[in-house]
């Protein structure tokens, strides 16, 4: 998760009352598990089980799909044979060879 919004000391009270009214819904937004990922680019599937690091530093909760440069019918998670998914995501697939883009968080 990311770090809280840093509150700045300030004299201007303005500026206090700004920064007061910004900081905690930032905080909500920063909050939000889909907004803490890592983009993964052009990933080449294939048959192949394939081990997808995502470079999270922590277990991933989930992934979407944002590019494809083909079908992607036959995309599984195949999260329970990973022993390491605070490293990887473990991905199946059975369609024909592709590239694709995830977003995972």
């Amino acid at each position: 998760m990311r770090k809280a919004v840093q509150r700045l000391i300030l004299r201007d009270q303005n500026l206090v009352r700004l920064q007061a009214n910004l900081a905690e819904p930032l905080e909500q937004v920063l909050r939000v598990p889909l907004i803490d990922g890592h983009l993964v680019e052009d990933v080449a599937l294939t048959s192949s089980p394939l081990q997808l690091e995502h470079k999270l530093g922590r277990a991933y909760r989930g992934y979407l799909c944002t590019k494809a440069n083909g079908q992607l019918y036959g995309l599984y998670d195949a999260s329970d044979t990973n022993t390491q998914p605070e490293r990887y995501l473990v991905l199946t697939y059975s369609g024909s060879a592709t590239k694709a883009s995830f977003w995972v968080f």
